[in-house]
């Protein structure tokens, strides 16, 4: 009698041990985290900045380059993204989006001969795990270039 009186005890505090862990609130957000993107536009709009100070430049034409600073923080902004959700389909399909972006603004900057511009385009779709023949030969020609003295 005894035993049956403990087990039913023991399921009892059971029970209740269970429905106090639901009862318990997730921790609150972090509220300087960002979202993480649910489709391939949000990727596009999370990415497509990164490439503003490489737009302006080609449009400007001449004047001031890349500074490596500019250079470093776009390729860290982008290995971040591919690291958080390049695993995702629509990502990846995203990625593939700017990665013919990328070409066109490389095609740009070597009609300007703007190499080091060249190059640095092409380390972002390095990155983003692209492959193009076009960039290939472009790349090769931008460091034979730039290797001049």
């Amino acid at each position: 009698m005894y035993r049956k009186n403990g087990y039913l005890s023991l399921a009892v505090v059971l029970v209740i041990a269970l429905a106090a862990c639901d009862a318990i609130p997730p921790p609150p957000a972090d509220p300087n985290s960002k979202p993480i993107p649910k489709n391939k536009e949000e990727v596009l709009a999370e990415l497509r900045p990164l490439l503003a100070p490489y737009r302006s430049i080609l449009a400007s034409g001449g004047g001031a380059g890349l500074s490596n600073s500019q250079r470093a923080e776009t390729l860290a902004a982008i290995r971040s993204a591919q690291t958080e959700y390049g695993q995702e389909e629509y990502a990846q399909a995203a990625m593939r989006e700017m990665g013919q972006e990328i070409a066109g603004l490389a095609i740009q900057a070597k009609e300007q001969e703007r190499w080091r511009l060249v190059e640095a385009l092409i380390d972002i779709h390095e990155i983003l795990n692209l492959q193009s023949y076009l960039l290939d030969s472009l790349d090769r020609r931008a460091e034979v270039i730039l290797a001049k003295p």
